[in-house]
């Protein structure tokens, strides 16, 4: 099974929330359905290929709910910010000519690409409106550091779920080679 049909498949059977399921499976399947299947997520360090977002993005909602699992946060919520935690880097990276990954402004800035994204996605779904701020404060806050990006440090347990996540599923291949070794 490839990622994106594992990020369907938990929408599907682990989100309770009727409406939170309509409007994951309704934003995966519309305007940013291609881009996020085939961009990558970062341009050095980890997943950086075609479709490393979906990949990647899949790593970190199967970790968040394994973190979950310790703590009294909503798993609706984990999944949701999971899912949405590095929407922006779609309009953060290309792949130019020679396939060589290349941002698409002055750096890297898909935690603000990501802000917008949500922004754009949220504001017409009004009964899900209780989601915008968390899904947006995990967003903010996923990359822990502000020189790696964070507008904000992680400041309850579903943020640091999504940071710890994010981290692992971005170091996952070296722990592996790590191990092997």
């Amino acid at each position: 099974m490839n990622s994106l049909a594992k990020i369907y498949a938990m929408i599907n059977h682990d989100l309770k929330n009727p409406r939170y399921k309509a409007f994951c499976l309704n934003v995966l399947g519309g305007k940013y359905s291609q881009l996020f299947t085939t961009t990558p997520a970062a341009r050095k360090w980890h997943h950086n290929y075609k479709g490393g977002l979906a990949v990647h993005t899949c790593e970190v909602m199967v970790i968040a709910q394994q973190l979950a699992n310790y703590t009294d946060v909503d798993h609706d919520d984990v999944l949701i910010s999971a899912l949405f935690h590095d929407f922006g880097k779609m309009k953060a990276y290309y792949f130019d000519e020679n396939d060589n990954i290349q941002f698409c402004n002055d750096g890297d800035r898909h935690v603000e690409d990501g802000l917008e994204i949500v922004k754009e996605l949220f504001n017409p779904h009004d009964n899900i409106g209780e989601l915008y701020e968390i899904v947006c404060n995990s967003i903010k806050s996923h990359a822990n550091l502000p020189e790696w990006g964070a507008l904000k440090r992680p400041d309850n347990n579903l943020e640091w779920i999504i940071h710890l996540a994010d981290m692992y599923s971005s170091k996952i291949k070296e722990v592996h080679k790590f191990i092997k070794e």
